[in-house]
């Protein structure tokens, strides 16, 4: 029996997952692009465990509640009006905790500047794997790292992979 998940209400374009582009932008290092998507998933599970991990939205609305004063819905409204980004995998929506400031638990404002570079062309599945990979313009390394030594290179590095895959190029 189907059970609807909370992506389902969102629109199909936000959260549906497409392979990555065969082609990367210019400086891209994409090994993974010819993974399958459970192995992506792997690899992210690895990556962002240093930076919060990951988490099933329906478990981090419990914890949230616990953290500050806001209703869980709002985990759900900050998804909705792309203040953080999720993503379904195994039929669950999973957010990045990274996105999150460990202090308040409110969504970071730099980390949603540059998913919002990314937006028009990846989907959330694409978002939150594109943090974790390597790129040649941010000197090898992934912005997930590179985030808190160089926030602008990372908007750059955003905006630059964006534009690698617009079809407008």
């Amino acid at each position: 029996m189907y059970q609807p998940s909370y992506l389902d209400s969102m629109p199909r374009s936000a959260r549906s997952w497409a392979p990555p582009s065969p082609h990367p932008a210019a400086g891209e290092v994409d090994v993974h692009a010819a993974l399958g998507v459970d192995a992506q998933f792997v690899l992210m599970l690895d990556a962002y465990r240093p930076h919060g991990g990951l988490a099933r939205l329906r478990e981090l609305e419990t914890s949230l509640l616990l953290r500050v004063d806001e209703p869980p819905e709002m985990l759900h409204a900050w998804v909705r009006n792309e203040q953080v980004f999720a993503f379904e995998w195994a039929g669950e929506a999973w957010m990045p905790l990274f996105q999150l400031a460990s202090a308040t638990m409110l969504p970071r404002e730099d980390v949603r500047a540059i998913a919002s570079e990314l937006r028009a062309t990846h989907d959330p599945f694409a978002i939150a794997a594109w943090f974790t990979r390597p790129h040649a313009c941010l000197g090898g390394a992934s912005p997930l790292i590179r985030l808190a030594q160089d926030d602008l290179g990372v908007v750059l590095a955003a905006r630059r992979s964006a534009r690698a895959r617009s079809p407008m190029r």
